[in-house]
């Protein structure tokens, strides 16, 4: 089985990232997955956009759990990276999902956590996946492990991942006491031997965020499921060449 490139926000190195422009940016430099990041709005609707502000990469402030979409709908999310992507708007999950919905494009579903999460969020996000019928082309990730627990008790059908910054100690047993199907590991995180492991008890590693192709190489030489980038046509480009 050969490493999939799955591209970081879209194809976060030439579009605003989390944006159509950098979804479609993404498609056409061939990755075959997507991964996005989902906040809740105050009324409830599950939005595609990595923090909880507005302020880094739209036109608007303040945190999204405090504002309904009919305040989100019109802003401009492109401006910020360049004047040729002025009008791009954030998306709502639901139009993400169906953009992206491609024959065996995998969508990596990233839930965000904090205070500020909606004790529904989970739930929410789940009901707007399944609504579009795409639980079988969505992969869930979070940092919290928790709300991995909670989506996968409330959904089995759910195939979910934890992410993780450090080097953990027997992760694939960490992962199933967790209810997750895939690890998600930084790239210096990755360890032969539980890559090894995990690979022999069904268990996929999804890895993050490798825009270095000699990385991207010793990692597919190790086997990993996919790499996480915000270059996918440089990795795909370099991929390919792998002996």
């Amino acid at each position: 089985m050969s490493t999939k490139v799955i591209a970081h926000r879209g194809n976060s190195s030439q579009a605003p990232e989390n944006t159509k422009a950098a979804f479609l940016s993404g498609l056409d430099a061939g990755a075959q997955g997507t991964e996005l990041d989902v906040h809740l709005t105050r009324d409830g609707i599950p939005v595609v956009i990595h923090d909880p502000t507005l302020d880094r990469t739209t036109n608007g402030q303040g945190a999204i759990a405090d504002l309904q979409w009919r305040e989100l709908a019109h802003l401009d999310a492109g401006a910020w990276f360049g004047p040729e992507f002025e009008g791009q708007r954030i998306m709502r999950l639901s139009e993400a999902l169906m953009l992206l919905d491609h024959k065996d494009h995998l969508i990596n579903v990233e839930l965000k956590s904090g205070k500020q999460i909606d004790p529904e969020y989970e739930t929410a996000v789940l009901r707007e996946v399944i609504g579009c019928d795409m639980l079988d082309k969505v992969l869930f990730s979070s940092f919290d492990h928790y709300l991995i627990n909670r989506l996968v008790r409330v959904e089995p059908r759910a195939k979910a991942g934890i992410l993780f910054y450090s080097l953990l100690y027997r992760p694939w047993e960490y992962a199933k006491m967790v209810g997750a199907t895939s690890l998600h590991p930084y790239w210096q995180a990755v360890h032969p031997v539980w890559v090894k492991r995990a690979q022999e008890i069904g268990i996929d590693i999804h890895v993050y965020t490798v825009d270095d192709p000699q990385v991207a190489k010793g990692l597919a030489q190790l086997g990993v499921t996919s790499v996480i980038t915000n270059k996918p046509k440089l990795i795909l480009d370099h991929l390919g060449k792998v002996e």
